[in-house]
């Protein structure tokens, strides 16, 4: 599988992500690829996480990536870039004063998980993504 992936400042790594679902409701995996300027593959990782909705599976990834960035040895010297495929998942870390109500809780917990370092969200096309999704749905059972 190739990914139309794309290369980011110099001084930032990017961890894009993912959450993915079977049927409308449940259950979900997420994923994500934590890359560095030239598109080495850091970490990555892949787990279930029960049975939710497609938004709040994309922001557990969110927060997972957040949370593994924090623990890596890099959290002190790079910027991170999350790249997510979903707009309302994306708009509502942006602007979390805006996120829908049911999502308010999850979003707190990944601003809360980013604390202590310098971060953007950016939204990437579905295309851009198209790895991170396939190790969401090796999750799904």
């Amino acid at each position: 599988m190739t990914e139309n992936w794309c290369a980011h400042l110099v001084g930032s790594f990017k961890f894009n992500v993912d959450g993915v679902l079977y049927g409308s409701f449940g259950p979900d995996g997420i994923g994500g690829i934590f890359r560095d300027h030239p598109g080495k593959i850091i970490l990555k990782f892949s787990k279930s996480v029960g049975y939710t909705n497609s938004s709040s599976a994309k922001l557990l990834a969110i927060k997972e990536a957040f949370e593994s960035f924090v623990e890596s040895t890099h959290v002190a010297v790079v910027n991170l870039v999350v790249e997510s495929d979903c707009s309302n998942v994306v708009s509502s870390i942006g602007n979390p004063i805006s996120c829908p109500m049911v999502f308010k809780d999850l979003v707190v917990n990944c601003l809360k998980a980013s604390r202590g370092f310098n971060w953007k969200i950016n939204l990437v096309r579905r295309e851009f993504n198209c790895v991170t999704d396939v190790l969401a749905k090796t999750e799904i059972k």
